[in-house]
């Protein structure tokens, strides 16, 4: 139960919100608690100002009567308890009737020892008087700059308690309300952030069980509907490759069968006489060299994929002529290109700095490049393989004048598994993807530009060695 991520959302959200309101809590009781006392001490300060005024001229003259007739006179007049003595420290009047026995005893002894040395004092309950119900105040009673008494005023904390007390439990009651309102929005919040995350785990194990179909469909633009959207991405990748590898195994399984059952038939014809026929023997012939040569294509392409993706393809790095390169390459592929009708043409000016590379794996990524785009290029229309320096790299391009590429076809243009027309027999359509490990391989890149109709550049960018590239201008 604890361990899902609703609870755990409910019960962080609700714990901060809990300790947020019992902090507030504390510091509004303990506020109104210091206003309050503040209020009762600013009161017993302004009556303690009246009251001397009041009793000073008859504690001077020395009118006791007078004084103890005034403060009974005033006894329900006032919030506070009066105690008056005269200057000689004796209690001479009191407001509260069951205190008239200490009229004539020592003031000392009920709060006045201050007030006589001709100070003020003031006693509050709290940590100094942590069991006292009483706030206090004492002071000198003066008249014409002398001192002719003293006077203490105290509170009852009984009615402040109780107002407290009241105001405590209003914000109890407050505290509860918001406590369970702030639970409600926990669990709702929590519901809304945990249920995507538990339709992605859904997904998540539907498409781990082989159903790529699945997905989210998350609504919302949080972290976790983010994460759905990734996930659906990555789902109908998956789909997508996974269709593209039955589409490649079929295309494998056709042109084996294809090829070995010419062999087959071949062989068969052989056998049965006809390598005795002078007419048709080198038919047979051409043709199992033609189906051998594409058995090896297949071979060759599974080979080196495979190489490139376990990251175990071995360069043999020589000096190399990139121009040079480009002209074997022009070379090579010229009768091929001619069969449909293409022209290859090579264009280059000043003599490219050399390279240290793999000549023969850079030879076949060029290749792979050329081949891919005489098989799109339209006859009569023309390939073109260029080189240029760019800083310090070096530019080999193959153009051609076809259909060009499609956006869709050029976000996937060189996965592993993707054919976008039909190749020729014994190709699987791995040119490319080849041809983008080969040269990464040697720190390089492929880039492509591309518009429909207007055909296709790949430029494959190479790093120039500086020692090579100083070596090259000295000669020159």
């Amino acid at each position: 139960m604890l361990s899902s991520l609703r609870t755990k959302l409910v019960l962080s959200h609700l714990g901060l919100v809990l300790l947020a309101m019992s902090v507030l809590g504390f510091y509004l009781l303990r506020s109104v608690d210091w206003f309050y006392l503040k209020v009762i001490q600013t009161g017993m300060r302004d009556e303690m100002v009246l009251l001397s005024e009041r009793l000073g001229p008859d504690l001077a003259s020395g009118n006791r009567d007078a004084v103890r007739t005034y403060l009974e006179q005033i006894e329900g007049g006032v919030t506070v308890r009066v105690l008056v003595a005269d200057n000689s420290g004796t209690i001479v009047g009191s407001t509260e009737p069951e205190e008239s026995g200490l009229v004539g005893q020592p003031g000392i002894a009920h709060g006045l020892g201050m007030a006589l040395q001709e100070r003020i004092e003031t006693v509050s309950p709290g940590v100094n008087h942590p069991t006292s119900d009483v706030v206090s105040m004492s002071a000198p009673i003066k008249w014409n700059g002398k001192t002719v008494g003293s006077i203490r005023l105290s509170h009852q904390m009984g009615d402040l308690y109780s107002q407290l007390w009241e105001l405590t439990t209003t914000i109890l009651i407050g505290l509860t309300i918001a406590g369970s309102v702030s639970l409600l929005l926990s669990i709702v919040l929590a519901q809304s952030l945990s249920a995507p995350a538990r339709r992605l785990a859904a997904a998540a194990r539907a498409v781990s069980a082989g159903r790529l179909d699945y997905r989210v469909n998350p609504s919302g633009n949080d972290e976790i509907r983010e994460a759905g959207r990734a996930f659906d991405a990555l789902a109908e990748r998956l789909k997508e490759m996974e269709w593209a590898r039955q589409q490649l195994l079929g295309d494998v399984a056709h042109d084996l069968h294809s090829s070995i059952t010419g062999v087959g038939m071949a062989t068969e014809a052989l056998q049965r006489g006809a390598i005795d026929d002078p007419t048709l023997r080198p038919l047979l012939l051409d043709g199992l060299a033609s189906h051998s040569l594409r058995l090896h294509r297949m071979a060759d392409d599974l080979l080196q994929t495979a190489r490139l993706e376990a990251g175990r393809l071995q360069l043999h790095r020589t000096k190399l002529s990139p121009t040079a390169l480009l002209r074997s390459i022009a070379a090579e592929f010229t009768a091929e290109a001619a069969q449909v009708g293409v022209t290859v043409e090579l264009e280059t000016g000043a003599e490219l700095p050399a390279l240290r590379a793999d000549g023969e794996r850079l030879a076949q990524a060029l290749g792979n490049l050329v081949e891919n785009a005489i098989r799109h290029t339209p006859e009569g229309k023309k390939v073109i393989l260029g080189g240029s320096v760019r800083g310090d790299e070096c530019l080999l391009l193959v153009r051609d004048e076809g259909p060009g590429i499609s956006e869709q076809e050029m976000r996937k243009l060189f996965d592993r598994f993707n054919r976008f027309s039909e190749g020729r027999p014994g190709r699987l359509g791995f040119g490319l993807s080849i041809a983008k490990g080969l040269v990464e391989a040697h720190g390089g890149r492929i880039e492509v530009v591309s518009q429909p109709a207007n055909g296709a550049a790949f430029t494959i960018v190479l790093p120039i060695d500086a020692e090579e590239a100083s070596g090259d201008q000295g000669r020159s």
